[in-house]
């Protein structure tokens, strides 16, 4: 018993007299030093341990650790030293302090920006636009943290189990190693991430030395004093005696557990550059440990604050593969997802989100990961991804308040994506949750939108005269702005009117009140109020900044003095909107009504019309107006006289719109023109026979199908050309009426188709076009000759009556007076040939009248008349066949009379001068046969007949009667 009182007290004075023990302790680090030397010779050099700064500026020398003496240690006996263990609590008390707690990383803001609402707005006829409404804040998620996890003291401590004192030569009782159970802190979820503390128990920094022979080591001692202080909450100090050690025991088996101890104390302190230090000291030395996934849990918090995203990035990768508890594992993915979203990296922020997502019990992130993958998905244009994640939200919060906003905000998306029915649907569902809160006036707004954009106007109205009209300031405007534009669009422009002065007059520092002086313009437009030009300047004049309201109002007057035919007015407005923030839509309009103002002025600017279309179709190639636009500059170059250019555009307007009917008709119209331009009459037929297939009931039938019957007529192929021709005049008689009838006239001229060309002649009278003097001559005369002396006279009549007095010609006169004798139309007969004698000089013609004229006047039984125009006939003809028809008609006179053997006589007088005509000479001799019958000369008249059988033995004997 007294040598073991005697030991004790030789070791309390060892460990109370520093004189003392800096020998012994000297000793025994030269020999420590020396195993760990040739260690090191043999092995791997063990990586050097950066210090970690002191920030205490109180610690001094005084503070630090006892200096080593270097003087020569005393001699020791020769015998076995006792091997010196760690001291551990037997019996733990109870805690007397609680660690300090870790703060978790916090989920940021669930809020996202309100969904923009394209508004429906521009000049007509495109959509009004509808602003949005001012958006609460989001509802803010309190998020309950679970426990933190357990982080193990880097050195398990060295419990002593009391025993009962033993001779020396019993070897000592092995120690019984206990990890000390890790005290539980609960992790607050704060705005930023914050890494586990030690969880060490401080109770185990007390050292109870059960009875025992053998010291404490002084590195443990140190060790252990640092920790009752760091237990204690006495960081400076702590921090202090940590660093000591450190910098004493450079080689130590709690190394890294006193690192990290000193970077949380450091951090207890507020001196984040020495933390920051200690912790990468840590991280530095040590690649594997308990410590190492904390530690970096805790630099990454540190540069995540600091706004350095990658570094933060890294160490919350560290700590994710390090860390073993799930709650703080979880922690670090969600702050991973958040580093990426800052890093503007949202394809893998997304993908960060959807791995937290994939925990789904005890995730105090979760709801925030919906929300942040809902906004990243919405600025990614993944809108029905985003639409998706709001509804699973709004299922598996138990938040009221937060399934009424992630409602609202679903059908704020499918509004924006137009997808109206369910927006309706969603926000329906939102308005009936009692915990909407701020949401329902924005839920209420949205469903006016909708309807606005379903068209759903009326319904609009009612719902708002139903409703208590009681709004926010802030959503009060918007509200009007909505019912007047549905007044507006259902023509109730003094309604609309009063609602847009309102708004002006109510809210004029509110965006609503510049839109509502917008549409106030627009409402003047639609109703082509007078005062509009005069609004519409003093809206330019107050409002020179260059915008997208400007830019519409500068359009809206380009469209009213383009509604008004002021193209030349119109058309400088239009050319300053090709810069301006309108829709590309409505550039595109601008541009091409450019080019058209262009085609209208007078005269008309083809060379600018070309420009403003040529850059139509380079910008806005696949626009709905291109194969307008390519039409027109077709026309301006073929006005241009630039047939080339027009046949070329014509052609690809042909091949590249085929489904462009309008465009295709003129094209194959304009197309067929231009080849007949260029005396391509086989290609002009074809492509009109093109157009009349692929557009039977076009406007330009009867141009297409004339142009085919006169290629054909020129091709000389006269029956294929009648039947176009025909149709031409049938469907277009206002243009092609007369053109057609010549050219049938002439088709069956040329076949001498008497019967057609009457026909013609006759359908030409009904629609009084005027015909042709040689198609009436050459009709009357082919009648005349046909012995049609009825067909003659119609024919005949209508040229001598209708034609040209220049145009008629002597020879129709007398044609017409010998078929009127024909008709037996004696004074028609004679009139008729007076007027031929009365155009005539020359004898034969004169000879010639005077013969039909007495022909006529034998008829009329005006003997002494007709007589005396025998005379004349013969006097101007002494000889010749005309002569001979002379004394024929006196001849017949004479027989008129009675005066049978005079007759005779002239008859045979023919027979005997004339010789062997074969037309007159049996004619003649046949009359006087009759003339001698009749005179009862028998004699004669068998001398006759047979002088006439003899000569000409085929012409039918005469019968007298």
């Amino acid at each position: 018993m007294l040598r073991r009182i005697l030991f004790l007290t030789i070791s309390l004075i060892l460990i109370a007299e520093p004189a003392y023990s800096q020998t012994w302790l000297q000793r025994y680090l030269r020999e420590r030093k020396a195993k760990e030397d040739a260690k090191n010779t043999t092995g791997d050099s063990s990586e050097e341990v950066r210090k970690a700064e002191p920030v205490n500026a109180a610690a001094t020398p005084e503070n630090s650790a006892p200096a080593v003496d270097e003087s020569p240690a005393p001699a020791v006996p020769n015998e076995t030293p006792i091997p010196i263990r760690r001291a551990e609590l037997a019996d733990p008390p109870a805690a007397s302090a609680t660690p300090l707690p870790i703060r978790r990383a916090e989920p940021v803001d669930v809020s996202f920006d309100t969904v923009p609402i394209r508004k429906a707005e521009p000049v007509e006829p495109e959509p009004t636009p509808i602003p949005i409404p001012a958006k609460p804040v989001a509802t803010p998620v309190v998020i309950v943290s679970t426990p933190p996890p357990a982080v193990p003291v880097a050195t398990p401590v060295v419990k002593i189990v009391k025993t009962q004192s033993q001779p020396p030569s019993v070897p000592p009782v092995q120690p019984v190693v206990t990890p000390v159970p890790p005290s539980v802190a609960p992790i607050i979820v704060t705005g930023t991430s914050t890494p586990p503390a030690d969880e060490m128990d401080p109770n185990t920094n007390v050292i109870r030395i059960a009875p025992t022979n053998k010291p404490v080591p002084p590195d443990i001692s140190q060790f252990n004093y640092a920790n009752s202080l760091y237990a204690k909450k006495e960081y400076a100090m702590a921090a202090t005696e940590y660093e000591r050690y450190l910098n004493l025991y450079r080689v130590s088996d709690d190394r890294q557990a006193a690192l990290f101890r000193l970077a949380e104390s450091h951090r207890q302190l507020q001196n984040f550059n020495a933390a920051r230090k200690a912790y990468e000291s840590l991280l530095l030395d040590f690649a594997d440990g308990d410590f190492v996934g904390p530690a970096a849990y805790r630099l990454a918090d540190i540069c995540f604050q600091e706004k350095n995203y990658p570094d933060a990035l890294a160490y919350y990768r560290k700590a994710a593969v390090r860390v073993k508890d799930p709650a703080i594992l979880l922690s670090a993915k969600y702050c991973i997802a958040r580093c990426l979203e800052s890093l503007k990296s949202p394809t893998e922020a997304i993908d960060a989100y959807q791995e937290v997502l994939l925990t789904a019990e005890n995730n105090p992130f979760r709801e925030a990961s919906r929300f942040a993958l809902a906004r990243l998905l919405v600025d990614c244009g993944r809108k029905t991804e985003a639409i998706t994640q709001l509804d699973a939200l709004s299922k598996e919060t138990d938040k009221p308040n937060l399934k009424a906003e992630a409602t609202v905000r679903q059908g704020l998306l499918l509004l924006d994506m137009g997808k109206n029915e369910k927006a309706i649907e969603s926000l329906t569902r939102a308005l009936k949750m009692p915990e909407i809160g701020s949401w329902k006036e924005v839920a209420e707004v949205s469903m006016l939108r909708v309807l606005y954009n379903s068209q759903n106007y009326q319904q609009i109205l009612d719902a708002y005269r139903d409703s208590d009209k009681q709004f926010s300031p802030e959503a009060q405007p918007e509200v009007l702005l909505i019912v007047a534009n549905s007044d507006r669009q259902l023509g109730q422009d003094k309604a609309a009117r009063a609602l847009y002065e309102q708004i002006a007059r109510d809210y004029p520092a509110t965006s609503y009140a510049k839109d509502s002086q917008y549409y106030r313009i627009v409402t003047l437009y639609n109703v082509n109020a007078p005062e509009l030009m005069a609004e519409v300047d003093t809206y330019l004049a107050q409002n020179p900044e260059a915008n997208d309201k400007r830019d519409q109002i500068i359009l809206l007057k380009a469209e009213a003095l383009y509604k008004a035919k002021k193209y030349a007015e119109a058309a400088p407005l239009y050319a300053t909107l090709d810069d301006s923030r309108l829709i590309p839509s409505l550039k595109a309009e601008a541009l091409f009504k450019l080019g058209w103002c262009y085609t209208q002025t007078q005269p008309r600017d083809n060379p600018a019309a070309i420009q403003a279309f040529s850059a139509f179709l380079n910008q806005y190639p696949a626009n709905k107006l291109a194969a307008t636009a390519l039409a027109q500059r077709a026309l301006s170059y073929q006005q241009c006289k630039n047939l080339k250019a027009a046949l070329a555009d014509f052609n690809s307007l042909l091949s590249r719109y085929p489904k462009a009917a309008k465009e295709q008709e003129l094209a194959l119209e304009q197309k067929a023109l231009i080849l007949g331009q260029q005396d391509d009459k086989q290609g002009m037929a074809e492509t009109f026979s093109l157009l009349l297939q692929k557009f039977p009931d076009s406007s330009v039938a009867g141009k297409a199908n004339y142009w085919i019957g006169w290629a054909a007529c020129e091709a000389r192929n006269y029956k294929t050309a009648i039947a176009p021709l025909q149709a031409a005049r049938n469907l277009d008689k206002e243009h092609f009426g007369d053109k057609a009838t010549r050219l049938l006239l002439q088709t069956h001229r040329t076949q001498e188709n008497r019967a057609a060309l009457a026909a013609e002649i006759d359908k030409a009278d009904e629609t009084k076009t005027k015909v042709p003097t040689e198609f009436l001559r050459w009709l009357g005369t082919e009648y005349f000759q046909a012995g049609d002396a009825a067909h003659a006279v119609k024919y005949l009549a209508k040229l001598t009556t209708q034609a040209n007095p220049a145009e008629v010609q002597p020879e129709d006169w007398l044609i017409l007076g010998s078929a009127h004798t024909k008709q037996s139309q004696w004074d028609e007969a004679a009139k008729t040939l007076k007027t031929y004698l009365s155009k005539v000089s020359e004898p034969s013609q004169q000879a010639t009248g005077y013969l039909a004229l007495g022909e006529a006047q034998l008829g009329a039984k005006q003997f002494v008349d007709a007589q005396k125009a025998a005379d004349d006939a013969l006097s101007l003809q002494p000889e010749g066949r005309l002569n001979a028809q002379g004394r024929m008609l006196s001849g017949d006179i004479a027989m008129a009379r009675g005066d049978f053997v005079p007759a005779a006589k002239l008859y045979y007088s023919v027979s005997v001068v004339f010789g062997d005509d074969p037309e007159i000479t049996p004619k003649a001799l046949a009359q006087a046969c009759i003339a001698y019958k009749k005179a009862a000369d028998n004699a004669q008249v068998a001398k006759t007949l047979n002088e006439l059988q003899s000569r000409y033995p085929e012409y039918p004997v005469p019968s007298v009667k």
